[in-house]
């Protein structure tokens, strides 16, 4: 019985989805490594610094997964394939999350960093963690203070021209 259970653990779509998206998201992370020692060290910095704090966490997600263990309750930003009581709210986390996050990429790029993280980070905070005006501004004021302080102001960072501000000539 508990070799039936194993193999169906392990055949499951949650488990070799997952696994497969830990394999995407570890050779991102190497490729992004690699790949950054090639840039100016103003540019190299974001991903070396994600590729640090995300690691760690890769490898504890590999190490459950590989142990067996279920997704804890509560989780932030539950994209995970493991199915809990209720799938289809689970499956409506997942597109909405995926979906913010695509609008999010698409809003960078149209006006820019500066504008977009902290009103992104603003509006995941009210609307989804239900922070409130004033905890959500000050973590999206936060954020244009690490863009404008850090990235800006001490590393002199060179950013896109954002196609919007671009086609306005505001930039």
């Amino acid at each position: 019985m508990e070799k039936q259970h194993s193999q169906r653990y392990w055949f499951s779509i949650e488990v070799v989805g997952e696994l497969i998206l830990l394999l995407v998201a570890g050779g991102l992370f190497a490729y992004l490594l690699v790949g950054s020692f090639q840039w100016e060290a103003s540019s190299a910095l974001l991903p070396r610094v994600a590729i640090a704090l995300g690691t760690p966490f890769w490898f504890l997600r590999v190490i459950a997964v590989l142990k067996k263990t279920r997704k804890t309750p509560g989780q932030i930003m539950d994209i995970g394939f493991r199915v809990g009581g209720d799938p289809k709210a689970a499956g409506r986390r997942f597109i909405r999350i995926s979906t913010l996050i695509c609008v999010w990429y698409l809003t960078i790029w149209l006006l820019g960093f500066h504008l977009m993280l902290p009103i992104g980070m603003f509006y995941y905070l009210f609307v989804y963690g239900k922070a409130g005006w004033l905890w959500s501004g000050i973590v999206g004021l936060a954020f244009l203070a690490l863009i404008v302080g850090l990235y800006d102001m001490g590393l002199n960072a060179v950013w896109h021209e954002p196609v919007i501000l671009r086609a306005l000539g505001l930039t």
